[in-house]
């Protein structure tokens, strides 16, 4: 799904590309689980009505989307790398459906970031395994444009 288009328009920001899987604790994909991804723009404004940032809106830039699992669990998303707001540092946000129930909500960070050791929810992952299995993989050294998250959930 690509969210850098939008109402005739291409979004500001740097466009990456987000992909995986979704995978039983067993490591069986689990096709048909519907990936949402949410986020703030490259400016760090989310596009609701809630957020009463004073940022600027993107208005070509979607926010939003949703994606069903293919036959191997793998789904993919073309955004732009979300902008920094006061307190957090860069992440995704995303909720996995199964079955037409929620599954799983969880946050996706960003490798590398300077962010990421004050973030607050970062943090209260604790381990470094957590916090490693929260953070997206570069597909390619020092290429953030290209990245790699999975899921494991439980069927």
């Amino acid at each position: 799904m690509d969210l850098t288009q939008f109402s005739g328009g291409m979004a500001q920001g740097e466009v990456i590309e987000i992909s995986g899987a979704v995978f039983s604790e067993k490591g069986n994909p689990l096709p048909g689980t519907v990936v949402e991804l949410w986020q703030a723009n490259a400016y760090g404004r989310y596009h609701h009505s809630g957020d009463d940032s004073p940022e600027p809106r993107d208005p070509h830039f979607q926010g939003f989307g949703a994606v069903s699992a293919d036959k191997q669990g793998a789904y993919r998303f073309r955004t732009v790398l979300p902008g920094l707001y006061p307190g957090r540092t860069r992440h995704l946000h995303f909720r996995l459906v199964r079955d037409g129930r929620p599954a799983l909500v969880t946050q996706m960070y960003f490798p590398g970031e300077n962010g990421n050791a004050r973030d607050g929810l970062f943090n209260w992952l604790g381990s470094e395994e957590a916090q490693q299995a929260a953070t997206a993989r570069l597909m390619v050294a020092s290429d953030r444009s290209k990245l790699r998250f999975d899921f494991v959930m439980k069927a």
